[in-house]
C-alpha cells in the first residue's frame, strides 16, 4: 500500500526548500540594497559638502565685491577714470587705475581683480593671471551682469586653480558705467578638506579643449591619471551634459563614483567623489551582522508559521484524506479526531457523522458493531 504520508512529506520538503530559497533571495536583495543605498548616501554627502564649500567661496567673494562697490569714493574715482578714456583712449591713466585696483585687491585679500568698461572691454587687470587667461568680456557671467545689471558669480575651469569669479556692476543712477571683476583661487588642499568631511576620495576636474585635468585630488598620482583617462574616453558626455553616477576602474578595482558640475563659464569644471573599495568592504562588514540576524529571524518566523500551518492544517487534512480513502472501500467503522483549524475541525465532525450513519445502515448482518479512532 502506498505510504499516505509520502506526498505530504514531499510537499513539506518542497515548501521548506522554497521558503529557504525565498529567504536567501530576500536577504541578498536587502544586502545589495543596503550596499547601494550606503554608497549613494556617502557620495551624496561628499558632493553636498563640495558644492557647499564652493558656494561659500562665492558668497564670500560676492560680499567683498559688494563692499568695494559700496565705497562711493572708490567707485566715483573708477567711473571718472573710465569715462576719461571714453572719447580719447590716450587720456585714460591705466597705470593709476592698476595701482588703485592692486591696493584694493591687497586690502580685501583677493587673488585677482579687473576692471571692464560698460561695453565689457578690459581696462586693467592685476593680481593672479587667471583673469588674463580668459576674454572676460565674452564670458556668459559678464554678459549677464551687463544685461541685467546684477551681481553674478562663476567657477572658471582653470587647469590649476578653479577660481571663483564675481562680476559686480558699477552704476551711476540707473546707468552702467563699469564692471568690477574679482577672483579667488581654489584654497590649497580643498579636496582634502572635502574628503575629510565626507570620508571618501575627492577630485576636482577641469575639462579643457586639450583634455581633462585633475586640478586637485586625494587620489594617488596613478589614480588621478586613470580618472583623467576615463573621462577622456567619454569627454563628449562630460562636456555636453552633467554626468551623475558612474564607475571607474583604478588599479583593477571598481570604484563607485559620482560627479557634479561646478558653475562654469564657457567650459566645464566638475567635483568627483569616489568610494574606495576598502571602504565599501568596511561598510558591508558593518551592516552584514544586522542583515544576517534579520534573515535568521525571518527564517525562524517563516518556519514557525509553516509548522503551525502544518500542524493545524496539512496534518488534519491528511488524516481526513486517508480516512476518506478507506471509507471508499466500505470501511465505515472509522472516526477521525477533529483537530486543527476551526473549519477543518468542523469538516472532521461532519465526516464522522456521515460515517456513523453509513455504518449504522450498511454493517453486514451478524457482524458486531465496532468503532475505531484513527489518528493518522
Amino acid at each position: 500500500m502506498r505510504n499516505p504520508f509520502a506526498a505530504t512529506i514531499g510537499f513539506g520538503l518542497a515548501l521548506a526548500g522554497c521558503i529557504m530559497a525565498v529567504t536567501l533571495a530576500v536577504g541578498f536583495w536587502q544586502f545589495t540594497a543596503v550596499k547601494r543605498e550606503t554608497i549613494s548616501r556617502t557620495l551624496d554627502t561628499a558632493i553636498s559638502v563640495g558644492i557647499y564649500v564652493n558656494e561659500q567661496r562665492a558668497r564670500q567673494l560676492e560680499q567683498i565685491s559688494r563692499d568695494l562697490a559700496a565705497n562711493t569714493d572708490f567707485t566715483g574715482w573708477i567711473i571718472q577714470s573710465v569715462d576719461a578714456g571714453s572719447a580719447i583712449t590716450e587720456t585714460r591713466d591705466v597705470t593709476a587705475i592698476r595701482s588703485a585696483l592692486d591696493q584694493r585687491r591687497r586690502d580685501a585679500a583677493l587673488d585677482a581683480i579687473a576692471l571692464l568698461d560698460a561695453k565689457g572691454k578690459l581696462v586693467a587687470e592685476v593680481g593672479d593671471t587667471f583673469l588674463g587667461e580668459h576674454v572676460l568680456g565674452s564670458l556668459p557671467v559678464v554678459t549677464r551682469s551687463r544685461a541685467e545689471l546684477v551681481q553674478a558669480s562663476v567657477t572658471l575651469d582653470d587647469d590649476a586653480r578653479l577660481p571663483v569669479v564675481t562680476v559686480t556692476p558699477i552704476k551711476r543712477d540707473a546707468d552702467l558705467k563699469a564692471l568690477l571683476v574679482t577672483g579667488l583661487r581654489m584654497p590649497a588642499d580643498l579636496s582634502k578638506a572635502i574628503s575629510g568631511a565626507a570620508g571618501v576620495d575627492v577630485a576636482l576636474i577641469a575639462i579643457e579643449p586639450t583634455g581633462p585635468t585633475v586640478v586637485d585630488s586625494t587620489l594617488t598620482q596613478s589614480g588621478s591619471e586613470q580618472l583623467a583617462a576615463t573621462i577622456e574616453q567619454d569627454r563628449k558626455r562630460w562636456t555636453n551634459a552633467a554626468p551623475s553616477n558612474f564607475e571607474i576602474s583604478i588599479d583593477a578595482q571598481a570604484w563607485p563614483a559620482r560627479a557634479a558640475p561646478l558653475q562654469a563659464g564657457g567650459r566645464k569644471a566638475f567635483l568627483v567623489a569616489l568610494v574606495p573599495p576598502a571602504q565599501i568592504q568596511a561598510l558591508l562588514h558593518a551592516v552584514a551582522p544586522a542583515l544576517i540576524v534579520a534573515m535568521f529571524s525571518a527564517l525562524v518566523l517563516l518556519v514557525t508559521l509553516v509548522a503551525a500551518f502544518w500542524r493545524n492544517g496539512v496534518a488534519p487534512l491528511t488524516d481526513i484524506a486517508n480516512l476518506s480513502e478507506r471509507a471508499t472501500h466500505g470501511d465505515f467503522a472509522l472516526e477521525v479526531k477533529p483537530q486543527g483549524f476551526v473549519l477543518i475541525r468542523r469538516l472532521g465532525t461532519l465526516l464522522n457523522f456521515l460515517l456513523r450513519e453509513l455504518d449504522r445502515y450498511r454493517v453486514p448482518h451478524g457482524v458486531p458493531r465496532r468503532r475505531s479512532t484513527d489518528n493518522l
